[in-house]
C-alpha cells in the first residue's frame, strides 16, 4: 500500500498492448482484482488499521507483519504534503 497523488495516476488501456503476452497478463490480473475485489479491499483496510494501531496494542504476529511494511504514516505524512 503506497499513497499516491491523483495527478501520478494515469489511464491505462489493456486493449492498446501490443506485446501479446503482457496483454494477456495483465488482464488475467484485472480479472483476478474484478473477481476478488473486496476481498482485496477488506484485506487492504485490515492491513491499514493494523498499521495505525498503536505498538503496545499490537500482538507478536501482528508487529511482524508490521515489520514487512513500509511506514505507511511516514508515507501519509508526504504524500499530504504533495497533495496540499
Amino acid at each position: 500500500m503506497i499513497p499516491v497523488i491523483d495527478e501520478a495516476i494515469i489511464q491505462f488501456n489493456i486493449d492498446e498492448v501490443i506485446d501479446t503476452k503482457y496483454k494477456n497478463l495483465l488482464q488475467n490480473q484485472l480479472r483476478y482484482i474484478k473477481k476478488d475485489w473486496n476481498i482485496i479491499k477488506e484485506s487492504a483496510n485490515k492491513l491499514y488499521r493494523l498499521l495505525f494501531k498503536p505498538l503496545s496494542e499490537r500482538t507478536e504476529y501482528e508487529r511482524k507483519i508490521c515489520e514487512r511494511c513500509c511506514n505507511l504514516q511516514n508515507l501519509e505524512k508526504i504524500y499530504k504534503q504533495f497533495s496540499t
